[in-house]
């Protein structure tokens, strides 16, 4: 049995973490407040869809500051919004010789090396960042959906009850979590996630959609018990 309804998090919401990478200790520093202008341009442009004029936002702010981690991030943030995943993949390792303990750097290439389907790297970098920051979100979410895509359900299990209980309001997480219980022929805890899944969604289009595909999967499920009830017989 496999029910394949995972997906990782759409690139530009976690774009909006952007401010994660603010200069620190440039308070003093006259030209702080020019990089974040360009920095902050540059993020907006790339969530109305235009990633090449970000990227030229993103160079500017290079221009005046060629040290700073942060325009750099921010040019593979594009990149991977492009899918042009070993352009990100540069531009992340560039802003991780400068800065070598941002954990939201790790968890964003480590989603460039999966998208580009280096799953190995991709575990790596995700290690590198639950080792600097456990509690970061959206991190046990993307290594449940990468470990899915790889059938390991049990593995997947474990990173959405992560996820869960660093953001106990993560709708999809506990979603998939039912996904992986399915997979894994245990109905009961499948059942539970769904149901807390249901307390909790607030998009009444998406929780309408899902609640069809709830019932397809309980009709699968009561389906396979009859047939196993009829095999008994």
């Amino acid at each position: 049995m496999f029910f394949r309804i995972a997906k990782f998090i759409p690139v530009l919401f976690l774009l909006t973490f952007w401010n994660v990478f603010a200069l620190e200790g440039d308070a003093k520093d006259k030209n702080a407040g020019a990089v974040q202008k360009h920095i902050s341009l540059g993020y907006q442009l790339l969530v109305q869809g235009q990633p090449e004029k970000a990227i030229e936002e993103f160079r500017l702010a290079i221009k005046i500051k060629p040290r700073a981690p942060a325009p750099l991030i921010a040019i593979g943030d594009a990149y991977l919004a492009m899918a042009k995943f070993n352009e990100a993949i540069d531009y992340y390792k560039k802003a991780a010789e400068i800065d070598s303990r941002n954990a939201v750097l790790y968890r964003s290439l480590g989603m460039a090396y999966s998208y580009g389907g280096d799953n190995d790297s991709a575990v790596k970098m995700w290690d590198k960042a639950s080792g600097l920051d456990p509690k970061m979100p959206l991190l046990h979410y993307n290594i449940g959906v990468h470990y899915m895509q790889k059938e390991d359900f049990k593995k997947a299990r474990d990173e959405f009850i992560k996820e869960t209980k660093i953001n106990p309001l993560d709708t999809q997480s506990y979603f998939n979590l039912a996904i992986c219980y399915g997979n894994m022929e245990d109905e009961d805890n499948m059942m539970r996630a769904f149901q807390d899944y249901l307390k909790i969604e607030q998009d009444a289009a998406r929780l309408s959609e899902n609640r069809e595909k709830i019932e397809l999967i309980q009709k699968v499920f009561e389906t396979e018990k009859n047939k196993q009830k009829a095999s008994e017989k």
